[in-house]
């Protein structure tokens, strides 16, 4: 197969990361990509150094608009590719130099999907954590949405290869405000019209956690209204997909659970008033405990394991000064809250 890529790379304020991302493009083992970098208003020197890559290599394309955001970067993305696939990529990230080669090859007989692992990068604290398929091969619609996000990896769009035909049939789109949840509006949207797909079991794509201020970990005053959204249209697929109650349940507990810690989170990425932080904590604990969600969630992260037995407590002041003391070991005492942190997160 030698089906053109268009490889969308979205780009704010990055300058000191790209390089990693772009060089990763220009060496794929898989040569017939088109890699549109789409600065959304940089105001630093992303653009010095997309143009000496646009110069160097003519498969690189460079594109300006004013800031939008990063769903508006990837729509402008998608209406400016011309190839049969597309892949999209985060700029401060970066791929294994084979990932397109093994995603596209998996991309045989009307295959509409393909996906790998990935590593979670924690650049400071020198150490990561490997996210690969507990299952291999082609699935069917309802095994693939189900195994991709039994291991965690259904609300990304960095790890997949997508058809572009469908994308524009269906004129999908990123929803612009919807973040960090609109990877996985977009994958509802795309699931539910495709019939099968395929896991791969290499770990191709790093996820770099660092500790600068990105597109995906400012402060969202909106986002805990945001949770319904997301809720709704993973509801929406698993009812097209027609999953039993059980798998049901503990998959929109899941979710739920999941963006309900972001919320948690958030909360902590800038100053903000303590009793409306625990007004929020207690709208947290609220969403968690409507349906039973913290009891019907399968979720093994460390991370999550200690957020749940906060909410089981039902205790918004205990919460709040649990997390009080674990970011101010965070932003006071780094190599303190790296230890722990690389404690919880090792297997």
């Amino acid at each position: 197969m030698n089906n053109l890529i268009s490889v969308i790379v979205p780009m704010y304020n990055v300058e000191k990361k790209l390089n990693r991302c772009l060089i990763s493009l220009k060496n794929q083992t898989y040569k017939n990509i088109e890699v549109l970098l789409i600065n959304d208003g940089s105001l630093d020197n992303c653009e010095q150094i997309c143009l000496k890559y646009v110069k160097a290599d003519n498969r690189f394309k460079y594109f300006k608009k004013s800031n939008g955001g990063l769903s508006s970067a990837r729509n402008f993305g998608i209406s400016n590719a011309k190839g049969k696939y597309i892949y999209f990529i985060d700029s401060d990230d970066y791929c294994e130099k084979n990932l397109l080669e093994v995603l596209i090859t998996a991309m045989i007989n009307d295959v509409q999907i393909t996906t790998c692992g990935y590593y979670i990068d924690y650049l400071s604290e020198s150490f990561f954590i490997e996210k690969k398929y507990t299952r291999d091969g082609k699935l069917d619609k309802k095994e693939f949405v189900l195994n991709i996000d039994y291991n965690g990896m259904f609300n990304v769009v960095w790890n997949k290869l997508y058809d572009l035909d469908i994308i524009r049939k269906y004129n999908l789109n990123f929803e612009s405000d919807m973040m960090p949840g609109e990877d996985l509006i977009f994958n509802c949207e795309y699931l539910k019209l495709i019939n099968n797909g395929v896991c791969c079991g290499e770990v191709l794509y790093h996820y770099m956690r660092e500790n600068d201020e990105t597109l995906v970990n400012k402060y969202d005053e909106f986002l805990l209204q945001k949770i319904s959204c997301f809720i709704e249209s993973k509801k929406n697929l698993l009812i097209s997909l027609e999953v039993n109650k059980k798998v049901f349940k503990e998959n929109i507990s899941n979710t739920t659970i999941t963006y309900a810690f972001s919320c948690l989170t958030n909360l902590y990425r800038k100053k903000i008033d303590v009793k409306y932080r625990l007004n929020e904590i207690k709208k947290i604990i609220v969403l968690c405990r409507s349906e039973n969600y913290y009891l019907n969630t399968k979720l093994y992260d460390k991370n999550i394991k200690l957020f749940l037995k906060f909410i089981s407590i039902n205790s918004p002041k205990l919460m709040m000064y649990g997390y009080d003391i674990l970011f101010f070991l965070r932003n006071n005492f780094k190599n303190v809250y790296y230890k722990y942190r690389k404690l919880i997160l090792e297997k």
